[in-house]
């Protein structure tokens, strides 16, 4: 059986912990602890707040039951996630978030166990600017062709003068 879950954000499908939780690694007052409601598995998710841009998440979850998740994305903002264990760990993924509808499916007794770093702005704008000045002229224009098309008033300065220049 699958539970089918709309949520706002991903952080919805967890309900408010504790900092006292002893199945956390660390915890400090300020950090955000939820955790997953028992009818659907066990774990928790925390979230530390670095700065008003930039933030760390640790989670560790298993699920009882398949659930299809049908969530609304926070746009502006870019997630770098590490996975610590399963098939994945190891890996790194880095995902842009575009303020579109995802949509996801959780297996059954497959243990989530990764740490997460999400950019806000400005931290966002200074990193991506960075990553894109190192990118090829090549692919620095189709950055700034995707980018006008998400959003028509975008401005890019030029790497050579620093200057606005409209693309």
């Amino acid at each position: 059986m699958t539970a089918q879950l709309v949520l706002n954000r991903w952080e919805d499908l967890y309900v408010p912990g504790h900092p006292n939780d002893s199945r956390l690694l660390h915890s400090d007052p300020s950090d955000r602890i939820s955790i997953c409601p028992p009818h659907l598995g066990h774990g928790y998710f925390q979230e530390i707040l670095l700065r008003d841009d930039l933030t760390l998440v640790i989670l560790d979850y298993t699920l009882h039951q398949d659930v299809s998740i049908d969530v609304s994305s926070e746009g502006d903002r870019l997630e770098f996630e590490f996975q610590i264990v399963g098939a994945d760990a190891g890996y790194s993924f880095f995902i842009p978030y575009f303020g579109l509808r995802q949509f996801g499916i959780k297996p059954a007794r497959r243990r989530w166990f990764k740490v997460e770093v999400f950019f806000n702005r400005p931290a966002l704008t200074t990193y991506f600017r960075s990553l894109v000045e190192r990118l090829s002229p090549q692919i620095q224009d189709l950055v700034s062709r995707i980018l006008k098309s998400m959003y028509p008033s975008y401005e890019r300065r030029s790497p050579l003068t620093n200057s606005p220049r409209i693309v």
